[in-house]
C-alpha cells in the first residue's frame, strides 16, 4: 500500500462542488482517499455562471408554497445565497479534514464546475466531480443498499494505472470491492487489457473482484455498469474524455461521483 501511496503522492485531491447539499457524501469521499494517501484535501465550490445568467433574464421567476404568485428573481439574491451555499460547504470541508487530520484548501470559482475543477488541477492531482442532481448518499440512501465496489476505467495507457491505484485506495478506504472496466472491441483485445490490469495490480498486492469488457467509454455505457455494481464512484484516466462535452455528458449520465486522474 505505502508503494501505490508513493505512485500518487505529489499531488491534491480536487473536490469540486456547486451544491451544499451534495458536499456532505462527495466530501466523505474525497476524505477518506485525502487521509489514504495523505494528501492535501483542496475545495472548490463553483458558482453556476448558467444560475447567474438565467437570473438576469427578465422571465426568470421563482415560486413555492409560501408564495401567493411567483415572484421576479434578483440576481442579488441568487448571489447571495451562492455565498451562504459557499460558506456551508467551507465548514463541511473543514470539518472534515480536521476530524481526519489532513491538510486542506478551500476556493470559490465561478463558472461550470467541470471547466473550475479542471482548469485548477495539476498534472498530479485527482479531481472528484458529482452532479448536481445526485443527492447526499448517492444511492445509499435511507432503506436503500449501500454502494458495493469502486470502478475503474482502464484502457492500457499511462493514466489508466493511476487511475487503478487511486480505485484501489479508494475501494479499500470505503471498504467496497474493486471492479475494472475495459473497453475493448474483441474478446481478444479485452483479455490482453485484462492481464496487464491483473498483473499491475498482483504485484502491488491487490485484486480485482472482477473486470467487465464494455464495448466503449460512452456515457451511457459506463452508466448502466455503474448502476448494475451500485457503484460508490467511478475512477477514470483523463485521457479517456474525449472533450468537455464528454465529460459533461458522463456528469450528467452516470450516478455516482467520479474521480479523474491525469
Amino acid at each position: 500500500m505505502t508503494e501505490w501511496r508513493d505512485e500518487l503522492a505529489g499531488g491534491r485531491i480536487v473536490v469540486a462542488l456547486d451544491d451544499a447539499a451534495l458536499a456532505e457524501w462527495t466530501l466523505r469521499l474525497a476524505t477518506k482517499l485525502a487521509s489514504a494517501l495523505r494528501a492535501e484535501l483542496s475545495g472548490l465550490f463553483v458558482e453556476d455562471v448558467d444560475l447567474l445568467r438565467l437570473a438576469g433574464l427578465p422571465i426568470a421567476k421563482e415560486s413555492g408554497f409560501a408564495m401567493p404568485a411567483p415572484r421576479r428573481v434578483a440576481p442579488a439574491d441568487v448571489e447571495r445565497a451562492l455565498r451562504l451555499q459557499a460558506q456551508q460547504v467551507r465548514r463541511l470541508l473543514e470539518e472534515a479534514a480536521v476530524r481526519v487530520r489532513i491538510q486542506w484548501s478551500f476556493q470559490v470559482a465561478r463558472g461550470r464546475v467541470w471547466d473550475a475543477a479542471l482548469a485548477r488541477a495539476g498534472e498530479r492531482d485527482l479531481v472528484l466531480l458529482a452532479r448536481r442532481s445526485l443527492g447526499q448518499t448517492a444511492g445509499a440512501a435511507s432503506g436503500e443498499e449501500a454502494p458495493r465496489a469502486v470502478l475503474a476505467l482502464f484502457d492500457g495507457e499511462a493514466a489508466a494505472y493511476r487511475a487503478l491505484g487511486a480505485a484501489a485506495h479508494l475501494a479499500h478506504a470505503t471498504r467496497c470491492g474493486l471492479g475494472v472496466l475495459i473497453p475493448a472491441e474483441n474478446s481478444q483485445a479485452f483479455q490482453h487489457l485484462r492481464e496487464k490490469a491483473d498483473r499491475w495490480l498482483e504485484e502491488r498486492g491487490w485484486k480485482a473482484e472482477g473486470c467487465q469488457r464494455i464495448p466503449a467509454a460512452l456515457a451511457t455505457t459506463l452508466a448502466r455498469a455503474t448502476r448494475e455494481r451500485r457503484s460508490a464512484a467511478l475512477v477514470a484516466p483523463g485521457n479517456a474524455l474525449a472533450g468537455e462535452g464528454t465529460l459533461r455528458e458522463w456528469l450528467r449520465a452516470i450516478p455516482c461521483p467520479m474521480l479523474v486522474v491525469p
